[in-house]
């Protein structure tokens, strides 16, 4: 390689310094305007997916059981303020019901019982003594029966 020539980085600076500076500045802003915009675009998206219920009801089997849910003392709360699959899980779940099941809706992100005990139990224990009295929830919850044990 011959000494008197320029690298690459060189002649690409040279040629930045000739471009005027008016020029320069109105890249820089449109460059910057597309990256703002990337960006707002890129949060709305996972606002959407992670917080509103609206993206679970474009899958038209999510309608029956959304209709229950809605039905609910938990009717206030987002779909994944309980249902907290990780984005693996998430993906897998969609390519499944996808391709192998496009008319029926399989297992769908479990909520752990750990999850209900955050709020229930840990946020407000006044409230765990009203749900803890009902039949159906000490039944799954404090049951010592091991047919019931792992039930969420």
């Amino acid at each position: 390689m011959n000494d008197t020539q320029p690298g690459v980085l060189q002649r690409l600076w040279g040629g930045v310094r000739r471009v005027p500076p008016v020029l320069l500045v109105v890249i820089a802003a449109a460059l910057t305007a597309v990256v703002v915009r990337a960006a707002v675009a890129l949060y709305r998206t996972y606002d959407y997916v992670q917080h509103d219920n609206e993206f679970c009801l474009s899958c038209h089997l999510m309608v029956d059981p959304y209709e229950r849910f809605s039905r609910s003392a938990h009717r206030d709360l987002g779909c994944k303020a309980c249902h907290r699959p990780t984005l693996l899980t998430r993906s897998s779940m969609a390519l499944t019901q996808i391709l192998e099941n496009p008319d029926s809706l399989e297992t769908h992100a479990d909520v752990p019982n750990a999850v209900c005990v955050e709020c229930h139990v840990d946020g407000d224990p006044e409230v765990w003594s009203n749900v803890a009295a009902s039949a159906v929830h000490r039944v799954h919850l404090e049951s010592d029966d091991p047919a019931l044990s792992g039930v969420t």
